[in-house]
C-alpha cells in the first residue's frame, strides 16, 4: 500500500497538520519528518507498545505521542484486545473473522477507557491547531473515531482510513459505511487499494479541496 503522504503528493495535496490513530511504534515518523509537517499527533492505545512510541518520539520536536483509545463516546469502558503480532491486530472489537484468518494469534484483554478525538484534543490543549489530515488505522473502529471527531472534521481535508469490503471485526465498519457517512460530510473517496481478501486502504479527500486536482 502506498504511504499516505506519497499518495497525497500524486493528487498536489501537501497536509499541514496531521493526525495518526493508531500509531503503533510510530513506524511513518521518518516520513513525516520529511514532509515537514508543523504538527503530528500519535495516538496509540497499548501501554506496552505506547513506550516505544513515546521513545522513539523523544527528540522530534512537535512530533507529540498520546496514549489514548479514541472511539465516538468518551468514558466508556471497553475490553480491549491486544494481539500477539507485535499489538498490530489490537482492537477495541472482537476479533471476528481477523481472529478466523489467524488462528495463530494470541490475545490478551484490558479494560481501558474511551475518548473522542475532540475530546482529546481540548484536554491536551492542541485544540487550536487546524489539522488538515487524519490517519486512521484502528482495526474497524474507524467509523466510531470519525463519529467523535466532528469538530475536528471542520478543519480537515484529508482522511487516510483503514477500510474493508467486508467486516474483519465484529461490529467493524465496512469501507461502503465509510463511504456513506463521508459522503454526507462532502468528502469523496479518490483511491481505494484492497488485497485479495478485501482489506487495504482508502484515501477521502474533502469537496473544497477537489478542485486542486
Amino acid at each position: 500500500m502506498a504511504h499516505p503522504l506519497e499518495l497525497l503528493e500524486r493528487f498536489r495535496q501537501a497536509p499541514k497538520n496531521l493526525i495518526h490513530i493508531g500509531a503503533n511504534n510510530g513506524s511513518e515518523h521518518l516520513a513525516y519528518k520529511e514532509a515537514n509537517l508543523d504538527n503530528v499527533i500519535y495516538i496509540e492505545a497499548v501501554e506496552e507498545v505506547f513506550i516505544k512510541l513515546k521513545r522513539r518520539l523523544k527528540d522530534h520536536e512537535k512530533h507529540v505521542p498520546i496514549q489514548a483509545v479514541v472511539s465516538d463516546t468518551s468514558g466508556e469502558e471497553v475490553t480491549f484486545n491486544i494481539t500477539s503480532n507485535s499489538a498490530l491486530s489490537s482492537s477495541m472489537l472482537p476479533l471476528g473473522r481477523t481472529g478466523r484468518l489467524h488462528p495463530e494469534l494470541q490475545v490478551e484483554q484490558r479494560k481501558l477507557l474511551t475518548t473522542t478525538l475532540d475530546d482529546l484534543l481540548v484536554n491536551h490543549k492542541l485544540d487550536h491547531v487546524s489539522f488538515d489530515a487524519i490517519v486512521a488505522d484502528i482495526q474497524g473502529a474507524e467509523m466510531k473515531a470519525l463519529k467523535g471527531a466532528l469538530k475536528t472534521l471542520e478543519n480537515t481535508y484529508y482522511l487516510y482510513l483503514e477500510a474493508s469490503l467486508t467486516p474483519l471485526y465484529d461490529g467493524g465498519c465496512t469501507f461502503y459505511e465509510l463511504q456513506d457517512f463521508l459522503s454526507s460530510m462532502k468528502y469523496h473517496v479518490v483511491d481505494l487499494e484492497v488485497n485479495s481478501r478485501g482489506n487495504g486502504d482508502a484515501l477521502f479527500i474533502r469537496e473544497d479541496r477537489l478542485d486542486l486536482l
